[in-house]
């Protein structure tokens, strides 16, 4: 069976219909990036002016509920529902030491794609006038943590992604661009993502107190407080509760 594409035309106007979705995905996400990078950091000081005046009562609770958490899991034991729980000196993790990974993983898809990305580059910059710019895209080409998106939108229009290598026919063009393309659109769904998250983030309704001013944001910080203390005296009283059963439940033993 013949394969379509193999005998698939492109034209010039083709390539140009395509470079301008690419160009207006890019700004796209040029966008979403102007949009959550503020955000981002909003919400990680508006997290951190919390923390310093909450965050040791929040603290102080975790510590409570951990200490009550443990002892009513001894008391379950001494009460004879579970006798693997009566040492409580050491809890470990199942660390599965004993399973070894076996399973050959493939190369990633696009990692595949950020070499072929490195192949164009070597064909379409310069090496002399383009040193720094191949320099830096090498190293992000280079670098896992990276995806393809990502070094695309370093990649400078004119220079990499209108140029076409002499080997390159429009037909092989059409296709890494259209592969770039699909990239594209995975990362402006990526940032979309984000964005709704950081929305949902328990630290936006923080920072939303925090854009009605100084004063109501200090309202809101005394009152975050005091609950916090509130709940950690409740806490403090059933931990008392349970420490004295604990220790009847050990006298009845000896």
């Amino acid at each position: 069976m013949t394969d379509s594409t193999s005998t698939q035309t492109i034209t010039q106007q083709d390539i140009d219909i395509l470079l301008e979705r690419l160009k207006a995905l890019r700004a796209e996400i040029q966008t979403a990036r102007k949009a959550i990078s503020p955000l981002e950091e909003n919400l990680k000081l508006a997290f951190e002016a919390f923390q310093i005046v909450v965050g040791g009562a929040r603290r102080h609770c975790r510590r409570l509920q951990a200490e009550i958490g443990n002892l009513r899991t001894r008391i379950h034991s001494l009460n004879g529902q579970d006798d693997d729980l009566l040492d409580f000196d050491l809890i470990e993790e199942d660390t599965r030491d004993d399973v070894l990974e076996t399973t050959q993983v493939e190369k990633d898809p696009e990692a595949v794609e950020k070499d072929i990305l490195y192949e164009h580059l070597l064909n379409v910059l310069d090496s002399i006038d383009d040193a720094d710019l191949f320099a830096n895209l090498q190293t992000l080409c280079q670098d896992p943590t990276v995806s393809l998106a990502e070094v695309l939108e370093q990649s400078p229009w004119e220079l990499v992604w209108q140029a076409r290598p002499v080997q390159e026919s429009l037909l092989d063009q059409h296709r890494r661009l259209q592969r770039w393309e699909a990239s594209l659109l995975r990362q402006v769904e990526t940032l979309t993502r984000v964005e709704d998250r950081l929305r949902n983030d328990s630290r936006y309704g923080l920072w939303q107190q925090q854009q009605k001013g100084a004063e109501v944001w200090e309202q809101f910080l005394q009152q975050a407080l005091e609950q916090q203390e509130d709940q950690n005296q409740e806490l403090e009283a059933e931990l008392e509760t349970l420490r004295q059963e604990w220790e009847q439940l050990r006298s009845a033993l000896l």
